[in-house]
């Protein structure tokens, strides 16, 4: 996440949005590809600052947070990226995942974002979460696995 925020944080103040860390520094490892985790993150700045560009005069701001969760009896890192943008409609909020699905205009966007980032969130045994309010924003959830080290 950090090295998403580094590749983006310049453009994103330079759209009027204010960045909230509110990153763990002592969350243990998870197994994955950072290279694919991060284009993960890419994805999901990406999006929350679009949807923060249409969001008029409203306060823009991209909140990134981190922690660890007791999820389901295993223990998961949780990455979050929640904005204050326009938020997404119930009717849309279904079809967000599927390939090819875009709100933006044509040359805009190719609807693949989300859905190759729920398919590398899912290869990496986690969960990709989304809630969103219409006129208040829209949170994304990334739930990934400990790796556990085995106990000798």
């Amino acid at each position: 996440m950090e090295n998403a925020l580094l590749i983006t944080g310049q453009q994103l103040l330079d759209h009027g949005i204010s960045i909230v860390r509110k990153l763990s520094g002592d969350l243990p490892s998870i197994f994955g590809d950072p290279n694919q985790l991060e284009q993960v993150f890419l994805n999901l700045i990406s999006n929350a600052r679009d949807a923060l560009d249409d969001s008029g005069e409203r306060k823009k701001e991209l909140i990134i947070a981190s922690a660890l969760s007791e999820d389901g009896g295993g223990r998961s890192v949780v990455v979050s990226v929640k904005d204050t943008g326009v938020g997404i409609p119930p009717e849309i909020l279904e079809k967000v995942l599927e390939p090819f699905f875009s709100t933006k205009p044509v040359g805009k966007g190719t609807g693949l974002g989300l859905s190759l980032c729920f398919g590398i969130v899912e290869a990496h045994r986690g969960r990709l979460e989304i809630k969103s309010k219409q006129g208040e924003g829209t949170e994304v959830r990334i739930i990934l696995p400990v790796q556990e080290t085995e106990k000798e």
